[in-house]
């Protein structure tokens, strides 16, 4: 009996750990598949899956004649998220737009994260021919969570686009693209909006790469010029320094604002050389100005990302005003919140700190329009404040702007920061916030922006009112 049970213990013990064994493996394996095809972060299918699985939903419904929807979505603002509040924080916002995708799809459908904050959404087995697709799947508007200890909600708008199988397209990269234009359609809303895919759209993209191409070839003939508005003093009337706002001098078209190039400022090697090219023509007009004696005082630069990520911003534009005989004390830097509150803040800070040093001024434009909070002004080395012009527009009706403009007036008081009010249209406008205790202001009421041949008389004009009384008058 004791030679059996030894026997049977020689035998299942290796039994019994090659089982283990085997179950670890097999385990393992599981999970490597899993991981294969799954998203780590949300557990969603990831783009790999995507991209092998989809082929099947499509040839099976082209099989059985049905139809099938593919929605890309994405969130608006997520990298202001992860950029602001650290990368755990948009991880676990990108999670919990998992679970609301999860929530809300329909049995069968199927949900994907491609990458960053990019999911995709296909439900199969529909019409071929659907009149109204955003029936079929509708989510909030917007995606938020609590966090530090449930005292700050973070959140973001989610933009989101839909293409349908086959009317649309038959090959799921075709489907992709096509989602992905109705996507950037939807984005200029930011309020949860899906687009549905319509063929124009591609049409807009192409016109979109040919002005890329396009303005390529007019910063090659240095056809961007700047136009001035000037900044008043409303108490007197004085121009006390212009913004220089860029313009297309096109060769056909005449004329061309922002509104018509506006999408080149994503691009940071055009948006950098659009940013050089206008310094040195502002700051030639500058050296004209002083030497023929108009009191311009100062100009505002406006710069974005792309500029402020050029190694040598500060000390290029410190350089080309010295080398006109300018003094640093003539140059405003503008630049909006957004460009403050991401990752590459501490770099941008070095420049503006370096450039307020050296004597420029700094702006902060727009406010009132991006993320940053009015506590945080104590951060940046601001000398002015620029409010928004949607404060201004609706400043006679709307209590709440008033509550918030009046707040911001004391509060520049006591940080010691001067206050410019854009977007001023009407004398009602100048007499109210005037009387509210506001100097500065800029808008058409006082001058549409001009160009620099027109600066000189604009100057002796305006500064020749000396009271705004007589100018209303």
């Amino acid at each position: 009996m004791f030679s059996a049970l030894v026997l049977l213990f020689a035998i299942g013990y290796p039994a019994r750990q090659y089982l283990r064994s085997l179950k670890r493996q097999q385990s393992a394996d599981r999970r490597a598949k899993f991981l294969a095809s799954h998203d780590v972060l949300t557990n969603l299918h990831n783009r790999n899956d995507f991209q092998e699985t989809v082929s099947d939903i499509l040839w099976k419904c082209q099989e059985n004649k049905t139809g099938a929807l593919v929605f890309l979505f994405d969130l608006n603002g997520f990298k202001e998220v992860n950029d602001y509040y650290g990368h755990h924080v948009g991880d676990s916002l990108l999670c919990t737009f998992a679970e609301m995708l999860k929530k809300h799809v329909p049995d069968g459908g199927y949900v994907a994260r491609l990458g960053g904050d990019e999911f995709v959404v296909v439900l199969s087995g529909l019409p071929l021919s659907i009149a109204d697709p955003l029936t079929h799947l509708r989510l909030p508007n917007s995606v938020g969570l609590h966090i530090n200890r449930g005292q700050q909600y973070v959140s973001a708008t989610i933009s989101g686009g839909v293409v349908q199988f086959p009317k649309d397209a038959q090959r799921t990269s075709d489907l992709m693209q096509m989602a992905d234009l109705a996507l950037y359609a939807a984005k200029p809303n930011r309020a949860g909006e899906v687009q549905i895919y319509q063929p124009e759209m591609k049409e807009n993209f192409l016109s979109r790469l040919t002005l890329r191409d396009e303005f390529r070839m007019a910063l090659d003939r240095s056809e961007l010029v700047p136009f001035y508005q000037p900044i008043v003093n409303m108490r007197t009337g004085q121009v006390v320094a212009f913004e220089a706002l860029a313009r297309w001098d096109h060769p056909e078209k005449g004329i061309l604002t922002p509104l018509v190039f506006e999408d080149i400022f994503e691009d940071g090697e055009l948006s950098a050389l659009l940013g050089q090219q206008m310094f040195n023509k502002i700051a030639d007009d500058m050296e004209i100005w002083k030497a023929n004696g108009i009191p311009f005082h100062k100009v505002g630069l406006n710069v974005v990302n792309g500029d402020l990520k050029q190694e040598e911003f500060a000390h290029s534009l410190l350089t080309g005003l010295a080398q006109r005989g300018l003094s640093p004390s003539n140059l405003v830097i503008e630049v909006t919140e957004n460009c403050l509150f991401g990752r590459d803040k501490a770099a941008f800070l070095v420049h503006l700190e370096t450039l307020r040093e050296a004597g420029c001024s700094i702006a902060l434009d727009d406010f009132g329009t991006g993320y940053s909070s009015i506590t945080q002004l104590k951060e940046l080395p601001v000398s002015s404040v620029k409010i928004d012009k949607s404060f201004v527009e609706n400043i006679l009706d709307n209590e709440d702007d008033k509550s918030i403009i009046r707040a911001l007036l004391g509060m520049s008081h006591s940080m010691n920061f001067k206050l410019i009010l854009e977007g001023m249209e009407t004398v009602d406008q100048v007499n109210f916030l005037k009387d509210m205790g506001f100097v500065l202001a800029q808008g058409y009421y006082f001058s549409k922006p001009v160009s620099a041949a027109q600066v000189p008389a604009l100057v002796l004009r305006q500064n020749a009112m000396y009271t705004l009384g007589d100018k209303a008058g």
